[in-house]
């Protein structure tokens, strides 16, 4: 049962996904349905939209009686930053405005801007470092590192 009001939402699309279109596989960053109790083929349903899911080369498909999706990588070479960068895109921290004129809207840089881009550098820096496989055994505490200052060395360097 579909709302009158559905076409109504921006980008939203009113269509029967039991049936693939082949303009739309591997063509959308997440399908939000919720309509599955409703399906009348559900497995039909969730590999049709599977299938229309931007894989990144995360995942595959296989066909046959053991078939199914699975990773296409090994668990150690699935990067955090890579996996979040496709499904979210790049991070950044800051939160400014006006990003194509300036962070003030008039002219330059806000005051905190080089702080939340570097936090944001900081994050995208962690999370290339943990793989799927890390966070599967556990292995994320003790991770972070503060950096070590050199003597003799105004600068900042991080092991």
């Amino acid at each position: 049962d579909i709302s009158e009001t559905a076409k109504d939402f921006k980008d939203s699309i009113v269509h029967d996904f039991h049936d693939q279109k082949k303009e739309w596989l591997n063509s959308f960053d997440f399908v939000y349905s919720n309509s599955l109790d409703q399906s009348y083929n559900p497995q039909k349903a969730l590999s049709t939209w599977i299938d229309q899911v931007k894989k990144n080369g995360f995942v595959k498909a296989v066909r046959g009686p053991n078939g199914g999706y699975k990773l296409a990588l090994k668990a150690e070479n699935i990067i955090m930053s890579d996996v979040i960068e496709v499904i979210e895109g790049k991070i950044e921290a800051k939160g400014c405005s006006h990003k194509n004129v300036s962070c003030t809207g008039i002219s330059g840089k806000c005051l905190n801007h080089d702080l939340w881009d570097e936090l944001g550098k900081q994050i995208d820096l962690f999370l290339s470092h943990i793989s799927l496989k890390d966070i599967l055994e556990g292995n994320i505490l003790g991770r972070s590192r503060a950096p070590i200052i050199a003597e003799n060395c105004d600068k900042m360097t991080i092991n």
